[in-house]
């Protein structure tokens, strides 16, 4: 249940008064009468307190220490094991001054103890105090709040900025940078496992129609499209990168037989063929050249495999596009 007691509109201390004598209440209004700003509510049930606690928002509680059915030592523990009201300040009142009174009623839950009733002076002092008090703490409260909440949506800010950092915006792939890091990360695991991985380039071949044909929307729900069918082509552990454009890259890796890279550009191929639907009663169908290099058979840096691999893409172009080529046999 959300907390009902949020910082009053107003600074001037609101008296919620729980007795069930009502000359008590005609007895404080009088010590009040000479400070109009200070609002006085009266609760006569012990049983309604909570809920006009609720209502009214008070920023102080007098309290009768002793009342029908429920005391005020009860009452001043339910008080504090109510999360909505559990920080209000409770005045107790009573007619016994006894030391032992006032050590119960502390260990209660009461902030103050006031044998009824002292002159207005004091009286006066101890409301404001304890109202200011309480003020003060809906303050730091509601402040540290919103400090919270400005941390939330920094944080989110800054998830936002990471993605975009390292995320294709169009198609939710990793972009360049990440690619660069999963790659680092893969050769560095290949070297420990004496295991091969396979560099990918991917160029959409008669992308540009598309976008003269139909629309740059068009243009973009087809790239869209093509990075799904990528990522179903692929395991989990693998790598479906959008380089910008109509470019893709792939990062495969352990892999036992380098060789194995082509049943899975074949299919990648065959994927990528299948017509895409632009509307109800419109398709269209791109194709993709693909260019391979090898860890650790071609190069063992990261800039040679990227450049072989794109080099290599070149030659599927070259060769009649919509077909892949491994840069050992690209010449």
């Amino acid at each position: 249940m959300e907390s009902q007691l949020k910082k009053p509109a107003f600074l001037s201390p609101v008296v919620m008064l729980i007795d069930d004598q009502a000359l008590v209440e005609n007895r404080v209004k009088d010590l009040l009468k000479n400070d109009p700003d200070i609002t006085l509510h009266y609760c006569q049930d012990p049983a309604a307190a909570i809920a006009q606690a609720l209502q009214i928002k008070p920023t102080v509680i007098l309290m009768d220490l002793v009342m029908p059915n429920i005391d005020g030592l009860t009452l001043c523990r339910v008080f504090r094991d109510t999360k909505e009201v559990t920080d209000i300040p409770i005045v107790m009142l009573s007619a016994n001054d006894d030391v032992q009174t006032k050590a119960h009623s502390f260990a209660s839950g009461a902030n103050d103890y006031l044998v009824k009733l002292p002159e207005p002076t004091e009286f006066v002092a101890r409301i404001r105090y304890h109202s200011k008090s309480y003020i003060i703490k809906l303050e730091r409260d509601e402040a540290y709040e919103a400090l919270c909440q400005s941390q939330v949506a920094l944080e989110a800010v800054n998830v936002r900025l990471e993605q975009m950092a390292h995320q294709d915006m169009l198609t939710q792939l990793p972009n360049r940078p990440l690619l660069l890091d999963r790659l680092a990360m893969a050769l560095a695991q290949a070297k420990r496992n004496k295991q091969f991985i396979a560099v990918l380039f991917l160029d959409l071949d008669d992308f540009k129609p598309i976008n003269d044909l139909y629309g740059h929307q068009a243009g973009d729900d087809v790239l869209k499209t093509v990075a799904q069918r990528l990522l179903t082509g692929v395991r989990k552990s693998d790598t479906v990168a959008r380089l910008g454009g109509d470019e893709f890259a792939m990062v495969l890796g352990e892999l036992d037989n380098p060789r194995s890279v082509a049943i899975v550009a074949e299919k990648i191929i065959q994927s990528i063929s299948a017509p895409i639907l632009l509307t109800k009663d419109r398709q269209c169908i791109v194709g993709t050249s693909i260019g391979i290099s090898i860890f650790p058979d071609d190069a063992q840096e990261i800039d040679r495999l990227l450049a072989y691999a794109d080099h290599a893409m070149y030659v599927s172009k070259r060769g009649g596009k919509n077909r892949y080529s491994f840069f050992k046999d690209s010449g």
